[in-house]
Parts: C-alpha cells; sequence; structure tokens
C-alpha cells in the first residue's frame, strides 16, 4: 500500500514482516501486468534471483543503492544505475562473483560495503574496476603499485580491517581525497598473523605522502605499536585532522603521553579530539546559554 500511495518514496528500509520489499513490488507489477513504475532509489532484497531481479529494475528504474547478499551477486548486474552496493556475504566466500561484477559494473559504483567477508579482496583489483569510489567498507589486502596518488582518488570514507601493513600504507599514500579512516587489523588468510604496524608504518607513509589535506579522521581500533610519536607526527603532517582514535589500543602510549598530548592540545588551541578509554580529550567546555525571561 505504501508503495502505491506514496508516489515520491525513495526508501522502505530492510525487511517487512519477514519479507523483503521486493517481494511487495513482485506482486505489484504483476497486478500491473508488468507496467508498474516506482521512484524508489533504495532496496533491501536478501532473496534476488534472476528473474526477480529483471522485475525488480523494470518496476524501480530510479534503483541507485542496492543491499543483498552474495549468493545472489549473480543478479545484481540488472540494476544499471547502482551507484551504491552493500553486500552481505554470510561468512561465505563469493570473491570469484564479486570480481565478475566489479569488472563489469564497476565503474559506476561511488560506494560499496562488504559485511561478513571471510575473504579478502585485493585493493588494486578495486583501484582498477571502482575508479568513481567514495566510501568503501571492507577486509582488504595487497597493495598499490602504479601512479603515486592514483590509487582510489575519490575515495572520501574508508573503514577497512586488514592484515598487512601494505595495504594501511597504500591508503594513507595513494587516496587523496581521502577524509575518515578507519582501521581493523585483523589476520589474513593464510594464517600468518598481523603484521606489526608501529611508527615507521606512520612516518614512512607520511615522508612519502608530507601532506594528507583533507585527512579529518583518523582511528586505528586494535592492538598496535603506535606510540605519541606517530600522534604527533599526524598532528604535524595533516593540517584538516580533527579526530585521532582509538588510542588505549596503541600499546605504546601511557596516560601520562595522553595527558601531555591533551595539554599541547589545549596549549596550541587545536580543534582536535583525542579519543582514549571511552572519553574524549582534552575535555571541552560548553557554555550554556540562557535566554532571559
Amino acid at each position: 500500500m505504501l508503495l502505491l500511495f506514496i508516489p515520491n518514496l525513495k526508501s522502505l528500509g530492510g525487511f517487512i514482516y519477514y519479507r523483503n520489499v521486493g517481494d511487495a513490488i513482485m506482486n505489484l507489477s504483476q497486478h500491473y501486468d508488468g507496467k508498474l513504475k516506482l521512484n524508489l532509489t533504495d532496496l533491501w532484497d536478501t532473496c534476488l534471483s534472476p528473474e526477480k531481479a529483471s522485475i525488480l529494475s523494470a518496476a524501480a528504474p530510479q534503483l541507485a543503492s542496492l543491499y543483498t547478499r552474495g549468493s545472489w551477486l549473480h543478479s545484481v548486474g540488472s540494476f544499471s544505475h547502482l551507484v551504491a552496493l552493500t553486500v552481505d556475504f554470510d561468512f561465505v566466500d563469493f570473491s570469484p562473483a564479486l570480481e565478475s561484477y566489479l569488472i563489469e559494473h564497476g565503474q559506476k559504483l561511488q560506494k560499496l560495503v562488504l559485511v561478513d567477508q571471510i575473504h579478502s579482496v585485493d585493493v588494486s583489483m578495486l583501484a582498477e574496476n571502482c575508479p568513481c569510489l567514495k566510501e568503501l567498507g571492507a577486509k582488504l589486502e595487497g597493495g598499490w603499485y602504479g601512479e603515486a596518488g592514483a590509487m582510489l582518488p575519490q575515495l572520501v570514507i574508508c573503514r577497512i580491517r586488514v592484515g598487512a601493513t601494505e595495504t594501511l600504507h597504500a591508503l594513507l599514500v595513494h587516496t587523496p581525497r581521502l577524509e575518515h579512516l578507519e582501521v581493523v587489523l585483523e589476520e589474513e588468510n593464510y594464517g600468518e598473523g598481523v603484521e606489526v604496524v608501529d611508527d615507521f608504518l606512520i612516518s614512512q607513509s607520511l615522508a612519502e605522502n608530507p601532506h594528507p589535506a583533507h585527512l579529518r579522521v583518523f582511528v586505528l581500533r586494535s592492538e598496535c605499536n603506535l606510540t605519541a610519536l606517530s600522534v604527533q607526527l599526524l598532528i604535524s603532517s595533516c593540517p584538516s585532522l580533527r579526530f585521532i582514535g582509538d588510542l588505549h589500543s596503541w600499546t605504546g602510549i601511557s596516560d601520562s603521553d595522553i595527558e601531555q598530548l591533551a595539554q599541547e592540545i589545549v596549549d596550541r588551541n587545536m580543534d582536535l579530539m583525542l579519543s582514549y578509554r571511552g572519553n574524549l580529550l582534552p575535555p571541552r567546555r560548553v557554555r550554556c546559554l540562557v535566554a532571559k525571561t
């Protein structure tokens, strides 16, 4: 009913009473003899057969954003105007299907989020097939050996899981528009553990890309060997930096280091916050303005 009586409806979110929105569109399309046209731009459908995808693409020609499962990647190509794709892999390896889709249709994608991956995606493959990506969330591997600064030239937001330092290094050096970087360190598929992330990685990356002009948020959420030196390097090199975390995971940082860093931020009147043990530092005073009556 909502689909019929709200002509400008763009999205219905996810599941509705344990069914997909796509099922409702299918029923309506059959009722209208395939002539149904909706203004939907966003769709969540986790049971997307090729036949269903064909009907949905005709009924929702403006569809630009899709959430589906990895098992249905072979159907996603029916939606020719997609710019945002979220794929839930349910901890099953559908990497051949993903790569096949990206090779054929990745040129238009601006947002790609991969959920519950067990396989890593090669960052060079993404760069070659998805040059317009602005937002990325995925488990990645590999480095970049192409033209400097040209890996993902439009990337702004990046939330990744990595097991090798070369991937993090590639993102810090070769994504010139990057504003928001969140990293979780995670063992790769080969059982070799996570490579050591230390001050040398940050120092080397900033030596190759001395002034990441757009970087505002840098968050490394896993245990690593970074120290206060990395914080100082980031502050010195990133003029737009506004947030660094999660410093309680950085084993080389002590409470006294945090106190000194927070005091330096205050003394230099910097617009920067540090995340440490659930707190934002330095504390900011909030001035409450009370209207006179």
